[in-house]
């Protein structure tokens, strides 16, 4: 009997702490202007440069707390991750006029935006989002985008959920061919899922 209730005990440690770090999640800080990515990045005191490194030390249902600044960087998340701007107006995520500025490139990724703009897009598809997974953008802007199709938004057979968001002055055109206008679609979104 007092092995049983010594067994049945030690099982259910495991299982709650295994349980406890499951759910556990790490809040990653990112600063343009004061932040290092040398830093550790765990604290607004210490925040990473970029959301790049930040989103490359984060494991899946981590949030990036982003400060106010313009982060020229392209994104590629694979992971489920929560990235947080302190306002769409001073948060800013460009991509430089090269390549699409957030790629959500798994379907299994649950990407949250919140509080950022996310412009100077341009790609063959998706110049300003290019989503694969499930993406939820809230209080955000995507503008000045560009791309053959979807020119802000291509939502590529994953679910994409827009709230109080605007997705405004973006292009589904690029330098090419006459034969490349006629295939242009989707200025704003190009919604090939949910």
């Amino acid at each position: 009997m007092k092995d049983k209730l010594l067994t049945s005990f030690l099982f259910a440690a495991v299982l709650v702490a295994l349980t406890s770090t499951a759910i556990a999640s790490t809040t990653w800080y990112v600063n343009g202007v004061s932040g290092s990515n040398s830093n550790t990045c765990t604290s607004p005191t210490t925040a990473c440069k970029t959301v790049s490194h930040a989103s490359s030390l984060a494991a899946s249902g981590d949030s990036i707390r982003v400060a106010a600044a313009t982060y020229t960087e392209n994104l590629t998340i694979s992971i489920s991750l929560k990235i947080l701007g302190s306002a769409a107006s001073t948060t800013i995520i460009d991509g430089g006029g090269v390549g699409t500025v957030v790629t959500v490139s798994s379907a299994a990724a649950n990407v949250s935006l919140s509080r950022v703009t996310i412009r100077n897009g341009r790609a063959l598809s998706g110049g300003g989002i290019r989503n694969l997974g499930t993406l939820t953008l809230n209080n955000s802007i995507i503008a000045n985008n560009r791309a053959l199709i979807g020119g802000g938004i291509t939502n590529g057979g994953g679910t994409a959920i827009i709230s109080n968001s605007t997705v405004q002055f973006n292009y589904a055109s690029v330098p090419c061919s006459s034969v490349c206008l006629t295939l242009a679609r989707g200025g704003g979104i190009l919604n090939g899922g949910q």
